[in-house]
């Protein structure tokens, strides 16, 4: 046999090119640059590779244009500044989810309860929200019924999600563009039910390039919308900033049952670590804020308010934002895992939309509010 490369022999160790015997066998191999594995997978099911299944698998909930889900989520959080912890131990919040949606017309809805430890004393947090082809509703603990917002840009965005999602080859193409790499893992069988099941990662900086697309996208939708002064540049160069200093591991495990080929369950893991230079955002903000000129009147009782302040004779030494310097670390780490599953069941059910008749539009809470 022609090896494409010499053996290397180290360490009283012969080392083979795992591509070319990978690929003798008949097996994928994909590299994941963010764990560093490598994948070694079977290249088909049934005739299928993991893209054609995942599309066919797709479709399949298409075809039935309604799908339940239900799940529960256990994430964990730490919080460090300058290296120091500043919680006394791990955050630990249980969310247990539950929704449906529906293709057409669009409507998704969600119900999301999330508990907190019970050492903290709050009742559990209830999350509502219903998207449709062009408004966003919510409802949350700290409002009395739901709230609704414009969002024009969803109807097109939505509209060429599905145009992909019913083409194989702009599915395949845009995971790829997404940085989603897909390979086989082993058939399984649970409670009489065989399934194929594919392992989902993530590659992160295809995933950020592509994010950064569709938020591009949203900035040119919501132009007309933008409140006077705000800066858009600045608020992806946050965002920006902070993917681009953090790492972060997304895996799945997803279940498609091989007789309806829906995608009945998925395992999921999520392992970020979240780093934010404070220090270096403040001063950005400060020079964007310098070149600013805003021009506030200032009432009565505020400027008895500040006569009071200025005369206190200690007064904390702030930065030119008049943020006190030692308020916030300069530098933010937070250590995050979510772990749990998602199930999908009921395909082709009626779509039953919440009641958001008495919505009061976010517009008007805002100005009611001030």
């Amino acid at each position: 046999v022609s090896l494409p490369v010499d053996v290397l022999e180290m360490d009283n160790k012969l080392y083979l090119p795992l591509r070319y015997i990978a690929e003798g066998f008949d097996l994928n191999v994909l590299w994941d640059g963010n764990s560093r594995k490598v994948f070694l997978a079977n290249k088909s099911r049934g005739g299928m590779s993991p893209e054609e299944l995942s599309f066919k698998s797709n479709k399949a909930v298409y075809d039935g244009n309604t799908a339940s889900m239900r799940g529960t989520l256990n994430m964990r959080f730490d919080v460090l500044g300058d290296e120091e912890a500043l919680l006394d131990k791990p955050m630990e919040i249980t969310s247990k989810i539950k929704g449906q949606m529906q293709y057409d017309p669009f409507a998704v809805y969600s119900h999301q309860t999330n508990t907190l430890p019970a050492e903290l004393g709050m009742p559990e947090m209830v999350v509502e929200s219903y998207i449709t082809g062009d408004k966003v509703y919510t409802k949350s603990p700290d409002q009395d019924g739901w709230v609704m917002q414009e969002m024009p840009f969803f109807k097109d965005f939505i509209e060429e999600q599905m145009e992909i999602q019913a083409d194989p080859f702009k599915t395949t193409e845009q995971m790829e563009e997404m940085g989603i790499h897909l390979t086989f893992g082993n058939d399984e069988t649970v409670d009489g039910v065989d399934y194929y099941v594919v392992n989902q990662s993530v590659d992160k900086d295809k995933f950020i390039k592509a994010y950064k697309k569709i938020f591009d996208q949203m900035l040119a939708e919501f132009k007309g919308d933008i409140p006077e002064g705000a800066n858009l540049e600045m608020i992806w160069w946050q965002l920006d900033k902070i993917f681009t200093d953090s790492s972060f591991e997304l895996n799945s495990k997803i279940y498609i049952d091989k007789e309806t080929f829906v995608n009945v369950l998925n395992r999921l893991e999520i392992l970020a670590d979240i780093n934010i230079d404070l220090e270096e955002i403040v001063q950005e903000l400060e020079a964007a804020f310098s070149n600013t000129a805003v021009a506030v009147e200032t009432t009565a009782e505020e400027a008895v308010f500040e006569e009071e302040i200025t005369s206190v004779d200690e007064i904390p030494a702030t930065d030119e934002m008049g943020i006190p310097e030692d308020l916030f670390p300069s530098k933010l780490k937070i250590k995050g895992e979510i772990r749990g599953e998602i199930e999908m069941f009921n395909i082709g059910e009626p779509f039953e939309a919440p009641d958001v008749s008495d919505a009061v539009k976010l517009e008007d809470l805002m100005v009611d509010n001030n």
